[in-house]
Formats: structure tokens, sequence, C-alpha cells
């Protein structure tokens, strides 16, 4: 089974619409459908379609075994020993090789310590901006 096959048994699965998905992954209508009707075996697009589906890439490729094995309807995936875990998140999901199954698995302390990393990067990227602008190094 191809790429295409996958995306189009878990959307239905999980009782997606082409335009859910698309919101839920940022993948256009059209390029879902195409994919799916053509069965296409790669997309650079597989990413975005699996966070949408709630699914790692390697997941959503795994012919051997079914990922959602509960299916809902449409409020989003109920994975294995999963079932507190949110649907996935929009499509500005941050991380390409975190998806949000993993990112869920991790304890309060855990986000909480990447947030405050990820802050501190963009702290240190706008005092960099401000020395640029003054001439100053910050």
């Amino acid at each position: 089974m191809a790429l295409g096959k996958q995306v189009k048994k878990y959307r239905e699965k999980l009782n997606l619409t082409l335009e859910a998905l698309s919101d839920r992954s940022g993948v256009d209508i059209g390029t879902i459908s195409a994919l799916e009707n053509r069965d296409s075996k790669r997309s650079e697009k597989g990413s975005a379609l699996a966070r949408g589906l709630g699914l790692t890439l390697d997941q959503l490729l795994d012919e051997t075994r079914d990922w959602i094995e509960n299916p809902t309807d449409g409020d989003g995936p109920s994975a294995p020993g999963a079932a507190h875990i949110e649907a996935p998140p929009p499509a500005a999901w941050p991380f390409d090789r975190v998806s949000s199954m993993d990112w869920a698995s991790l304890g309060e302390k855990e986000r909480g310590l990447v947030e405050g990393f990820v802050m501190g990067l963009l702290e240190a990227k706008g005092a960099n901006r401000k020395s640029r602008k003054t001439g100053t190094h910050g």
C-alpha cells in the first residue's frame, strides 16, 4: 500500500473530510485528493499529512500495523494507550521530527523545559536584533 492509500485509510477511519484534514495538516484539499486518488508512493507533504492524522510519517507508512485502533468521530485519533492525547495541533505545528503524540507523551515539566528553551532562543534573537539596530552587542 502506498502513501495515498494510507492517508485515505486513516482519514476515513477518523471520519475526517478532505477539508478537515487540510485544516489540520496545512495541505491543500486538491493535493490530498490527488494523492489519495493517484495512490502516490511518495510526497513532500507526507510529514504534514501524518501530523494532521496524529501520526508520525513512519507510522503512516507502516502497513503492518493499525496505529489508530479506536477511531473517533473526527475529533482526533485515539492511539493505543493514548486516550488522553488531544487532537493534533493546527497546521502551524513547529516540529518536523516530533509528532503531537510524542509531545503529549512528555510530562508537564519536560514541556515546560522545551518552552523555556525556545523562549530563551527568542529572547536572544530579540537581543541580537536590538544590537544590530543600535550597533551594540547584547
